[in-house]
């Protein structure tokens, strides 16, 4: 979104294609054909997708913010904007799943408290409580840090135009170089999964989101001149990321890989941020209603969904041969369903206190 009320179709999109990657990849469990599995899997991952897109919108944010001559205000307000987005219902879901586990009795499995901290995965990628969790960590860690040290060097240098480039070098060059270690100081036993996964191994894909805005921001006539080569660019990169998942061409250095896929999706981000709609009303309102939709999907597809309430739900309704298509419509009914409470009842009043009083 940008201004009041007005939203950038293009942007709703690329969350909209975020969000359904991510459940297309956890709904497969519930097709019972192999082969269609490994068809339809995708190797894109949506939360790269959000990543590049929060950075991207972040970056705007703070550009706008720290412009003149920023301090504690403008930052703790840049904090509270953020957290008023992601903490309320991160919190809500996360007590949830607590208050199930401890009624039902069940093993927790790796739940920590630091999950109410976010540090839960700074070292591992071994979750098995609230698996989704670990990219919240990720993002909630990059927009305390990256602001803060923002301010500082700009209270010394006052010059966004030449900082703001430095410091998303420093985070791109941190987390790349620290996943090679990590990678190669393990005989390159970690997988794509156990990168992806850990906190400070990610800060290259938001940075880069970061970049854009930087970009738009300062060199805007080239932004809109070469938004479409850079549009068939990325997407040419993603083709080919996703049929050489599929064919196995090449081995690509999966340390390597997880930053070519996020400027992969950074190169099409160009052509949809700026003035489109499509022809039919109908998908236009089904994009801005999954766009806003897609965080509370996100926080409940997994956990809740697939592990928690279809497996209480199949117990009683048992969906086999010829039905058991009907469990992967199960998964997605119900995860809009809950997700719509959860962006009703909590998501949704918390924006407009906040935007009222921000």
């Amino acid at each position: 979104m940008t201004g009041k009320g007005r939203r950038i179709i293009g942007l709703d999109l690329v969350r909209s294609a975020a969000i359904l990657l991510v459940m297309l990849g956890h709904s497969l469990v519930f097709i019972p054909n192999a082969t269609a599995r490994g068809i339809f899997s995708p190797d894109l991952d949506g939360v790269t997708v959000f990543f590049v897109l929060s950075g991207f919108l972040i970056g705007k944010i703070l550009l706008k913010s720290f412009a003149g001559n920023p301090g504690t205000k403008e930052l703790v307000r840049f904090w509270a904007f953020r957290w008023a987005k992601t903490l309320p219902s991160y919190y809500v879901v996360l007590s949830g799943l607590l208050l199930y586990y401890w009624l039902t009795k069940q093993d927790t499995g790796s739940f920590s408290w630091e999950y109410f901290v976010f540090t839960h995965n700074f070292t591992t990628s071994d979750l098995t409580f609230f698996r989704e969790s670990w990219s919240l960590s990720i993002e909630e860690w990059f927009y305390f840090s990256f602001p803060l040290l923002f301010l500082v060097f700009l209270r010394l240098r006052k010059s966004a135009f030449t900082i703001l480039p430095v410091i998303i070098l420093l985070y791109f060059s941190f987390s790349f170089f620290l996943r090679v270690y990590a990678y190669e100081s393990t005989a390159k036993t970690l997988n794509e999964e156990d990168l992806q996964q850990i906190v400070l191994y990610r800060f290259d894909a938001i940075s880069i989101g970061i970049l854009l805005s930087w970009i738009q921001h300062y060199f805007s006539a080239a932004w809109q001149k070469r938004n479409v080569v850079l549009l068939l660019t990325g997407l040419t990169a993603i083709l080919f990321l996703e049929l050489n998942y599929k064919l196995q061409w090449i081995t690509i250095y999966p340390p390597v890989k997880l930053s070519i896929e996020a400027i992969s999706i950074a190169c099409t981000i160009p052509y949809f941020s700026g003035k489109m709609t499509f022809k039919s009303s109908f998908f236009n309102r089904a994009l801005v209603y999954i766009s806003t939709r897609s965080y509370a999907l996100y926080l409940l597809n997994l956990t809740f969904i697939q592990i928690i309430f279809l497996p209480v739900l199949f117990k009683y309704l048992p969906l086999t041969g010829i039905y058991a298509g009907a469990r992967f419509l199960c998964y997605w009914l119900f995860s809009f369903l809950f997700a719509e409470i959860l962006y009703r009842c909590v998501e949704k009043p918390v924006i407009t206190f906040r935007n009222r009083y921000k």
